[in-house]
């Protein structure tokens, strides 16, 4: 169908507010990601059936059903609105708790049920099975496996950040692209414990961490914060829950620091590289660095 009227300022406001709501970049243009979050936002629950498929089905249909699992007992993993395996496996484990045929399909009867059962829903379990993983603590910075991403732009201040990490015998991989799914399939592959991605902003700068459909990574929003303090308020860093592809679609909790420009990088990436290795020793093993040496 074609456009009934100019891009105009009025449009590009809307736009600009369905980003912001989304946790997208708030450019107030309609780039692939902003598309494809509008078409995925068209889904309503009992639109078509959710199963397990190649590509994944996505959309707030899903997220619905991954909130209404996870509230339940069930863990989808986080509601991220992207139907995988263990969306499908929590599922699975629902229907056959209620009795119905647990063939991983979410129709019209699942959908009944799980609408039936709705009153007794709690907190989300994947955000409780994350933030105990997190309060567990007593592990070794030797033991965490760390990646650190960024657009390719970018690799050379990701390696710098990464030796530094290092000198504390952290295990880290390092990976650059300018496509942010692609990413977060080669991190997922990799399946370190968290992980950190480094972009530019030109919006200001902001450390971000996964927020989407009503659900936040508590760790993620953890490692997030102490990068947030650390680097100081003198440079006005903004805290921000978002929904950025590699945010959404990696299954490790990480957190996403965008700077202006390559200067900022330059300057800011050994102290960058410090601070991320205290973050990971507070909020994954428990303790402070100097705790820690």
């Amino acid at each position: 169908m074609a456009p009934s009227g100019p891009y105009d300022l009025e449009l590009e406001a809307a736009v600009r507010r369905f980003q912001r709501d989304r946790g997208l970049l708030e450019s107030g243009l309609v780039d692939l990601t902003t598309w494809r979050a509008i078409v995925e936002a068209g889904y309503r629950l009992g639109d078509r059936l959710l199963y397990l498929r190649r590509p994944p089905l996505r959309g707030d249909d899903v997220a619905w059903l991954q909130n209404a699992l996870g509230s339940l007992g069930f863990d989808p993993g986080r509601v991220d609105g992207i139907f995988g395996a263990r969306t499908r496996s929590a599922l699975i484990e629902f229907q056959s708790n209620v009795g119905l045929p647990a063939d991983g399909i979410c129709g019209v009867a699942t959908i009944e049920e799980l609408r039936r059962v709705g009153a007794h829903r709690g907190a989300h379990v994947h955000s409780v099975i994350e933030r105990l993983t997190r309060e567990r603590g007593g592990r070794k910075l030797a033991d965490v496996a760390v990646v650190v991403s960024a657009e390719v732009v970018l690799e050379g201040v990701a390696e710098l950040v990464g030796s530094r990490i290092r000198r504390h015998g952290t295990s880290v991989v390092v990976v650059a692209s300018d496509d942010q799914s692609e990413l977060a399939r080669i991190i997922n592959n990799t399946g370190p414990d968290v992980f950190f991605y480094f972009g530019y902003s030109l919006g200001g700068e902001y450390v971000a961490y996964y927020s989407g459909y009503s659900y936040v990574s508590p760790v993620g929003r953890q490692l997030a914060s102490e990068l947030v303090e650390g680097l100081g308020p003198e440079r006005r860093v903004a805290l921000r829950g978002m929904s950025l592809p590699v945010l959404r679609e990696t299954r490790a909790p990480g957190a996403a620091i965008a700077m202006a420009d390559a200067h900022h990088w330059w300057s800011a990436a050994p102290a960058v590289g410090d601070m991320i290795v205290e973050a990971v020793a507070k909020v994954v093993c428990g303790a402070t660095l100097s705790e820690r040496t």
